[in-house]
């Protein structure tokens, strides 16, 4: 895995670039230039930015780039090597470097014969300013591991995905956009290794209509085994899934991890993208939107999945604080706040409200939810009458809250289930639930209390 670098504080002496050629002689060294570091200062002109920067990158290793790049409309660098991209950053670490432009500017493609027999480049980048990237600043297909952090995304533009629909993402790893959309196939080793998304600043606002483009600020779908931790992450103007991971599988041998922890998502989108689904803007999503028939069965491994203490604030007609549909799934400390419209709810596909567990064997711990909505949690989702069983909901502040149906609703199916609170209303289609706090509870809930309070403490203590 790659190490989180400090930030480069010296003034870097900029080496003129003559047509596209990079540095002939051996590099020089500066004062707090690692040795072996290739060095490349931005000239502001497409024609030799993206040229230089190619070929600094094609070398593999550490790659610092100095100053502003331009890479026009439609540049792009492909990352075919393990390679660690950095720019430099001021003493609070806000990036100096600025890449302007650019069509995915920064790209890992699929290798060239499917499935892959290896893992793909390991890659980094951090302390750069994407600004005005097409589509997806940082879109890694292909990778076998991944540190991109403490980067800035501004200005995104939409890319054309589907007839009428775009993108605007400051982050995609997976092969999602790039093969046929028709291709759901989860493809071990096209993702792999370690993944980290931490400490970036993305503005996924544009001027591409909010119901026309899917915009967030970190995408992953068709994950084989990765261990992924998203974290620290700002991002605004998200117009359906701000933070999203998508058909995650475990590999073989079990390995497969997702942490979902200390991001802030704000959103002022009233009619976000609904396609497909009714659900926008959505705050964090982690379900089988592709492969849906991995998502339901009780027994199934998922691969294991913290989301904690994140700040969500939703303004959509639609919005959905957290969706969390991975069986033995820990939703705790988050803080969600959401902003509906009763009137948009007109079936299964378009509750909304601040969390919703869609699988098996969760546990939704002391979380704080605010706002208007159908439900503040419920257990259940879009296909009626699917098992959702042995979930556990406790201490949870639902106090702020204006429920439009009930604070909590359970779907028919759901069984086992047990709801530990003080206040608010419960609506149980299922049966065998255990709900307490609200009403008496035949046989009590301590055993399922103190059962759910150990799971918690054993995943939390192996993914933190």
């Amino acid at each position: 895995m790659l190490k989180t670098r400090r930030p480069v504080h010296a003034v870097v002496t900029i080496i003129r670039l003559l047509g596209i050629a990079l540095f002939a002689l051996p590099v020089l060294l500066l004062p707090h230039v690692a040795a072996g570091q290739t060095v490349v200062g931005g000239q502001n002109n497409p024609a030799v930015d993206v040229p230089a920067v190619q070929a600094a990158v094609d070398q593999g290793g550490s790659v610092l780039l100095v100053g502003t790049f331009d890479f026009g409309d439609a540049g792009r660098v492909l990352l075919r090597n393990d390679v660690d991209i950095s720019g430099e950053a001021d003493s609070s670490g806000s990036p100096l470097t600025t890449i302007k432009g650019g069509d995915w500017p920064f790209y890992s493609p699929l290798p060239s014969t499917m499935p892959p027999t290896h893992a793909g480049p390991v890659v980094g980048v951090q302390y750069i300013h994407f600004d005005g990237a097409k589509g997806v600043a940082v879109h890694l297909a292909y990778t076998g591991g991944a540190s991109i952090h403490n980067n800035k995304m501004t200005g995104l533009r939409g890319r054309l995905f589907a007839p009428g629909q775009f993108r605007r993402v400051g982050v995609e790893t997976g092969p999602l956009d790039s093969r046929p959309r028709t291709n759901i196939e989860i493809t071990p080793l096209l993702v792999s290794g370690s993944i980290d998304v931490l400490d970036n600043d993305v503005d996924s606002s544009g001027s591409e209509p909010s119901t026309q483009t899917n915009s967030g600020a970190v995408l992953m779908a068709f994950i084989v085994g990765a261990d992924i931790r998203i974290e620290n992450n700002v991002n605004v103007g998200c117009t359906r899934n701000c933070i999203g991971v998508f058909d995650a599988i475990p590999d073989s041998d079990g390995r497969g991890s997702i942490v979902i922890a200390n991001n802030t998502v704000i959103s002022d989108v009233q009619v976000g993208f609904t396609v497909p689904g009714k659900r926008a803007p959505i705050g964090i999503d982690v379900s089988f939107n592709f492969n849906r028939t991995l998502a339901l069965p009780p027994s199934r491994q998922h691969v294991h999945l913290l989301i904690a203490d994140n700040y969500i604030e939703l303004n959509g007609q639609n919005s959905q604080g957290i969706i969390s549909a991975m069986n033995g799934s820990v939703v705790e400390g988050n803080t969600v706040v959401v902003h509906a419209d009763p009137t948009v709810t007109t079936d299964l596909l378009s509750t909304t409200g601040g969390i919703l567990a869609a699988t098996s064997h969760q546990v939704v711990l002391r979380n704080k939810i605010m706002g208007e909505g159908w439900n503040a949690i419920r257990i259940g989702g879009n296909t009626l009458g699917a098992p959702r069983i042995d979930n556990v909901a406790i201490g949870n502040n639902i106090s702020g809250f204006n429920a439009f149906s009930s604070d909590f609703l359970l779907d028919l199916a759901a069984a086992f289930n047990t709801i530990v609170g003080d206040s608010g209303t419960v609506i149980d289609n299922g049966e065998d639930n255990k709900i307490t706090g609200f009403k008496p509870v035949k046989g009590g809930v301590g055993q399922d209390v103190s059962d759910a309070e150990q799971y918690w403490h054993d995943v939390t203590e192996v993914l933190e």
